[in-house]
């Protein structure tokens, strides 16, 4: 019988926090490794960071189509 071992790494954004889990499978056994959350980096943040670099990437776009017009 085949025994496998992997390691994996679970990432959640939440609404308050980023929770980041380190997990060991062995042969289909999960054993948590290490835990962490990360109070600044959830929710608001997150939603404000993405629409700043997609609102300078649609910008950027319509300049570009401006240009070649």
């Amino acid at each position: 019988m085949a025994v496998l071992y992997s390691n994996a790494l679970v990432l959640r954004v939440g609404g308050q926090t980023a929770d980041v889990t380190v997990l060991a499978v062995n042969s289909g056994m999960y054993r948590v490794r290490a835990t962490v959350a990360v109070p600044d980096l959830g929710g608001r943040i997150v939603d404000d960071v993405l629409v700043e670099h997609f609102a300078a990437e649609f910008q950027r776009f319509l300049s570009s189509i401006a240009v070649d017009s």
